[in-house]
């Protein structure tokens, strides 16, 4: 104790400092302490070594337990007669003063969570499978969840973002969280827990702590479920946690058989204490800091926020002022309006009843003179002040969000990208004939559209001339245009490639008709290849003839036997319809005729007149040609290579 003088009041004041033990936990202060609900009653321990201070009720079997330390509140739950019920008294040093009853006929042994900023308190029934809430009093019950699927075993509030935080350790485990006014239900973690029990959240490190009783850890993620991290591993205890707590930079865990507590650094996860004792002979049930918490912004601060009954505060999802909700307590089947009070706040507007309502560490919204939201609306999101412009109704403008020292100029746009700034002219006055649409960066989208029509613009927004089109419809503007374009030059490259294959397999099977799909079974004879050409004058009545290869400016063709008849066909442009050779075309050409596995050749006339028909009435040879030396039809064999092939009869 320290005496000092002070010269404004006048007199003489006493100044009491707390030191904390060294080791045990640096953040706690002289007012702070713990609370254990336990089978004989409520007991009071000091934060700084764990010590038992004083018993300050033992007039029954208590279990869970919450606090609302900025009106000296301690509430419990009790078992009563029948069922359960929530007391309520108020904390003077060394007593508890003031003792009530305001819940009864609670089915099953549940949490209670106190909401500091809004007021209100929450419970678990896990008997009926429901979280209600109500006043501090008791009054005005309202169930926000009932859900059979889910077994209730612990929650945890965030007052400030307006979340419930639920572990949930039915058939299939899970975290998840629910808006405390009963919205937006999500899953976070469902991964890596079987039995989750006591849970509790961090709102500096914003992360959410659980117990699982099965896995004998403890485990945290961030509040969206991310990245689940293992803080301590329990297995050498596999005593089940009764009670999960977060002081300063120290997680505390006590356990329910042991009736001991523990401590780690929440950080690092390193520095863990020695087991400390509670010196209690009954078992304890439930563990509540009793300490002063951060004020946040209240939206029911001021005329309960305009409610007639009760004042929830909804999740924050988007940037978004109103941010609370008139709710009906449970009446049993009588009728009830959740209406904002009559009078006058009906006379304002949605800014000015905000404005009004709002207690706090707030940032209050501001109001034009007519009472619409100006355009630069700011507010602490997650500690950080961060601003936007806003439309006239109070709904965020998308992209405009800064933090920290960055503001953006809702009004002339100097920091703002033209489509943004056209969308703010166009959300709070109208001034473009269509609402743009902007990319992720605050460009203009390269296409535009209003209710009829859709067009092309360029990076400034304007129209290319002949883009508009009408809907739904859309224009194939640049970007669109590019794609269209790689997709037709991967087609046409295509194509080209495949004529070029084709035209080479062909030109192959031309240059070599052994291999040709026609004849895959042809085999060169040696016979062949050494024999002398016959003399054959007349092949009009010759109906042996299996293979006819003709050759011109020594490039092959060749045709299959057709019907028995010496039928010509070559790929070139001197053929008819149906691709067979001319006449004409047999001028100074040489046939080569196989026959019985022989080959022969013959040259035509130059007369076409010369030449004999068959019943087909294509031209068919009538003289041979003359013998060759076998230097000669070596050397007219090797340059056609492999032309003179014959086809094995059947």
């Amino acid at each position: 104790m320290i005496i000092i003088y002070s010269k404004e009041l006048g007199r003489i004041q006493l100044l009491y400092i707390c030191f904390a033990l060294v080791g045990i936990i640096r953040d706690a202060t002289c007012s702070d302490f713990l609370i254990v609900s336990s089978e004989s009653g409520l007991h009071e321990f000091s934060l700084l070594n764990f010590k038992l201070r004083r018993d300050l009720y033992s007039d029954a079997q208590t279990f869970a337990v919450s606090s609302l330390f900025s009106k000296g509140f301690i509430f419990w739950v009790e078992e009563s007669s029948k069922d359960y019920k929530i007391k309520r008294a108020s904390y003077l040093p060394g007593t508890l003063v003031n003792q009530t009853d305001i819940v009864d006929h609670i089915s099953s042994i549940g949490d209670i969570e106190v909401d500091w900023i809004h007021e209100n308190l929450y419970w678990l029934d896990p008997g009926r499978s429901t979280i209600q809430v109500c006043k501090l009093d008791g009054s005005h019950i309202k169930t926000v969840c009932k859900d059979k699927a889910l077994q209730m075993s612990d929650l945890a509030l965030d007052p400030y973002e307006r979340w419930m935080y639920l572990a949930d350790s039915s058939e299939v485990p899970k975290i998840l969280r629910i808006g405390m006014d009963g919205s937006k239900q999500q899953v976070l973690v469902r991964t890596g827990i079987s039995a989750p029990r006591a849970i509790t959240i961090d709102q500096i490190q914003r992360r959410i702590y659980w117990v699982d009783e099965k896995f004998h850890d403890i485990k945290s993620s961030k509040f969206d479920g991310s990245d689940v991290t293992v803080v301590i591993n329990l297995k050498t205890d596999k005593n089940s946690s009764f009670g999960l707590a977060i002081v300063g930079s120290r997680i505390i865990w006590a356990n329910y058989h042991s009736g001991y507590i523990q401590m780690i650094n929440k950080t690092d996860h390193k520095h863990q204490s020695n087991p400390y004792q509670l010196g209690i002979t009954n078992k304890p049930y439930g563990l509540e800091v009793f300490g002063q918490t951060a004020k946040g912004c209240n939206f029911c601060g001021i005329n309960n926020g305009g409610c007639h009954y009760l004042c929830l505060p909804s999740p924050r999802l988007t940037l978004h002022y109103r941010s609370n909700k008139c709710e009906c307590p449970d009446l049993n089947g009588q009728q009830c309006i959740a209406r904002e009070v009559q009078g006058k706040t009906e006379e304002m507007t949605s800014c000015q009843r905000i404005r009004n309502s709002l207690t706090g560490n707030c940032l209050y919204p501001k109001c034009t003179t007519n009472g619409a939201f100006e355009a630069l609306q700011c507010d602490f999101i997650d500690g950080v002040k961060t601003c936007w412009c806003s439309d006239l109704f109070g709904n965020i403008i998308p992209g405009t969000i800064m933090a920290d020292s960055n503001i953006p100029d809702c009004y002339k746009g100097e920091n703002l990208k033209n489509c943004l700034l056209s969308l703010v002219l166009f959300k709070r006055e109208f001034r473009t004939q269509h609402e743009p649409v902007c990319t992720a960066t605050g460009d203009f989208d390269e296409i535009q559209c209003n209710q009829q029509d859709c067009w092309c613009v360029d990076t400034n927004g304007e129209e290319h001339e002949g883009s508009r089109v009408a809907r739904p419809e859309t224009p194939p503007c640049k970007e669109n245009y590019k794609i269209y374009l790689t997709a037709v030059s991967i087609a046409f490259f295509l194509c080209v490639a495949c004529v070029i294959l084709a035209f080479c397999i062909q030109r192959r099977q031309l240059k070599n008709p052994c291999t040709s799909p026609i004849r895959e079974q042809a085999q060169i004879s040696p016979e062949i290849q050494t024999h002398h050409y016959d003399e054959i004058t007349d092949l009009d009545n010759f109906n042996s003839i299996d293979y006819v290869s003709h050759s011109l400016d020594d490039d092959a063709y060749e045709t299959p036997r057709l019907a028995n008849k010496n039928v010509l066909r070559r790929k070139h442009s001197d053929e008819d319809s149906l691709g067979y050779l001319k006449p004409h075309t047999y001028q100074n050409s040489i046939v080569h005729v196989v026959s019985h596995g022989n080959i022969g050749k013959i040259n035509l006339d130059k007369d076409t007149s010369t030449l004999k028909r068959n019943k087909f009435g294509y031209a068919v040879p009538v003289k041979i040609h003359k013998k060759k030396t076998k230097h000669q039809n070596a050397k007219q064999s090797e340059k056609r290579n492999t032309v003179e092939c014959a086809i094995p009869r059947n």
